[in-house]
């Protein structure tokens, strides 16, 4: 995974359909992870967390990695 301004690429492609953009989004959140895959979440106001991002977050705090 990049880091330190190392540039990356995603393993799973990044597409948005129209329809799958809410009519009250105003924030698009790309959330990258340790596998190297990424995925987009919208919001209304201020970006939350996704489920997988939880899941990340959990086992980081329980070992710290």
């Amino acid at each position: 995974m990049a880091r330190n301004g190392e540039t990356d690429t995603a393993k799973n492609s990044l597409v948005i359909a129209p329809e799958q953009i809410p009519a009250d989004a105003s924030s698009l959140g790309v959330h990258i992870y340790p596998d190297n895959t990424a995925e987009l979440i919208f919001s209304k106001d201020v970006l939350e967390q996704s489920a997988r991002g939880l899941g990340y977050a959990k086992e980081f705090q329980k070992h710290g990695k």
